[in-house]
């Protein structure tokens, strides 16, 4: 159990290029999850937003990061929550898997989601810190197979090494 004390010593901050990709919050998928900005606000966290392309301008980044920071005193709670919010919001999700969340600690799961006519893979960490959500938007599809979720677990955590800094 995490005392308050020990909850918020981090802050989400994307950065401006990861693997190659450089950020373009312009892109249509960045500005749409915008308003979930709001959501996060209102649950008391700071919110983060960065959608990551190969090209400025691309109409699909490759990966879309939405989250937030602030004290977490229950992570497993928030990342159930977040996939609460996708079923909510009309997405269906399947395949979850628990996958290792790295030095930092907390809770990842990755699952394959369905919104409206495409799928994708998305993976939700939450820590004492932080929630984010993941959208590998480069893999939609109107059918996703079982991916590789060890993979993108791997693409998480060394997006998350950059991303989850010290206050």
């Amino acid at each position: 159990m995490t005392t308050v004390a020990k909850a918020g010593r981090f802050e989400l901050a994307p950065p401006p290029g990861f693997q190659g990709l450089s950020s373009d919050p312009s892109n249509a998928p960045a500005k749409a999850l915008a308003a979930s900005n709001d959501e996060i606000a209102e649950a008391g966290a700071t919110p983060a937003l960065a959608a990551c392309s190969t090209h400025f301008g691309d109409r699909t980044p490759q990966l879309v990061l939405l989250g937030g920071y602030g004290k977490l005193l229950a992570p497993g709670t928030e990342v159930a929550a977040a996939w609460a919010g996708i079923d909510r919001s009309g997405g269906a999700v399947r395949d979850k898997t628990d996958e290792p969340s790295g030095k930092l600690g907390g809770t990842t799961h990755c699952a394959v989601t369905t919104a409206g006519p495409v799928e994708m893979p998305v993976c939700i960490w939450a820590d004492n810190s932080t929630l984010a959500i993941a959208l590998f938007t480069g893999r939609m599809s109107p059918t996703v197979a079982h991916p590789d979720f060890a993979a993108l677990d791997r693409r998480l955590l060394a997006l998350r090494a950059v991303a989850e800094v010290k206050k």
